[in-house]
C-alpha cells in the first residue's frame, strides 16, 4: 500500500447535488445565503490560506502558538497513533501535533478539497518519510468511515472550520 492513499465517500455525482440543492435552498432565503463550505474548492482553498497569512488574521498564528506550547503535553497524554484532522486543509499547523508524536503511525486528514488533500499528504510525506496518510475528501458533518488502525487515536478541529457549520 501506498503512504498516501485518498478515499473519495461521495459518489462524484453527490456533490453536484448538494450544491444544487443548497444554491436553491440559500438563494429562496431571506437574506440569502450559502453554506460557507462551497467557497473550499481548488481556488477558495488557495485564497483560504493566504488569508490566514495576513496580519490581520489572527487566528491562525495563535493557534500555531498554542500547539507550539502544548504538543507534546498533547502526545504524553494520548499517546496516539493515528492522528485524524477534520477540515484539515493544507495540515500546516497538523505539523506542531504530528512531530510531537513519537509513535504516530497514520495521519488521516478530512477535507472537502481533494486538491488540498494531496498537496498536504505530499508534502508531509517528504518532511515524515515513515508516515502514512490516509486522506478523506468527505463532508465530515455526513459522518466519514475511519481506516481501521490499532491504538490511540486523536482527532484534531483545528482552524476555522467551525465557523463554516451552520446551527
Amino acid at each position: 500500500m501506498s503512504p498516501l492513499s485518498i478515499t473519495r465517500t461521495l459518489p462524484a455525482d453527490a456533490t453536484t447535488a448538494a450544491l444544487r440543492a443548497d444554491v436553491v435552498q440559500g438563494l429562496t432565503r431571506t437574506p440569502k445565503q450559502l453554506p460557507p463550505k462551497w467557497f473550499y474548492d481548488a481556488r477558495g482553498s488557495e485564497l483560504f490560506e493566504e488569508i490566514t497569512t495576513l496580519p490581520e488574521y489572527y487566528p491562525t498564528r495563535a493557534e500555531r502558538e498554542i500547539l507550539r506550547a502544548r504538543a507534546a503535553r498533547i502526545a504524553a497524554a494520548t499517546g496516539a497513533r493515528t492522528l485524524i484532522e477534520l477540515g484539515s486543509g493544507s495540515s500546516d499547523k497538523t505539523r506542531h501535533l504530528i512531530g510531537a508524536l513519537p509513535e504516530l503511525h497514520t495521519y488521516v486528514p478530512v477535507d472537502v478539497s481533494e486538491s488540498a488533500l494531496t498537496a498536504a499528504g505530499e508534502a508531509l510525506l517528504a518532511e515524515y518519510p515513515g508516515l502514512t496518510v490516509h486522506a478523506l475528501v468527505a463532508d465530515f458533518q455526513r459522518g466519514i468511515p475511519l481506516p481501521a488502525v490499532p491504538g490511540p487515536r486523536l482527532l484534531a478541529f483545528l482552524g476555522g472550520t467551525i465557523g463554516n457549520l451552520l446551527p
